[in-house]
């Protein structure tokens, strides 16, 4: 065979097709919020839609591979899972504007504020769950890992400040 990675990107072709198929089919069998179940269900006709894509394109993958290579099987192809979902952040990190927003604010804040305050100022879209919840995440993280330079204020809600 003269073209050894055309064969070699033909079957990462098919196993990634073949992975995307599988991971849009299967079954969920949870979903957290109302909203999450509304948006699921919103998008089913593009699920449906892009498996039929994926269908008509797999025999005509599968045929180009039997003919570069005759030993090669499909049933045998390990499908490639397709890559998690990045969700938005700001530039340098949660953390890094979570202490932009301690060092310009005027009061102490919650770590709900600080989600808040650093997402309106980068204009990063935390409305779904799962982002929500990593920048949560991710702020809490911060303050308890620089937690000597803060100041905590007890109370119903934790409030935090820089120290000055």
């Amino acid at each position: 065979m003269r073209a050894p990675h055309l064969l070699f990107g033909l079957k990462r072709f098919h196993r990634q097709l073949a992975g995307e198929r599988a991971f849009i089919s299967r079954p969920v069998t949870r979903i957290r919020t109302a909203a999450g179940r509304a948006s699921y269900t919103a998008e089913a006709a593009h699920r449906e839609a892009r498996v039929a894509e994926i269908d008509g394109v797999l025999p005509h993958v599968e045929f180009l591979l039997k003919l570069l290579d005759p030993s090669w099987d499909a049933d045998g192809a390990k499908p490639i899972r397709p890559p998690k979902v990045i969700y938005p952040q700001p530039p340098y990190g949660w953390w890094a504007a979570a202490f932009d927003e301690l060092r310009n604010a005027d009061r102490p804040l919650t770590g709900a504020e600080l989600v808040e305050a650093s997402a309106q100022r980068y204009g990063v879209d935390i409305s779904e769950y799962p982002a929500r919840q990593r920048a949560s995440n991710a702020v809490w993280a911060s303050l308890g890992k620089n937690r000597n330079l803060l100041v905590r204020h007890e109370g119903p809600p934790l409030r935090f400040e820089l120290l000055r």
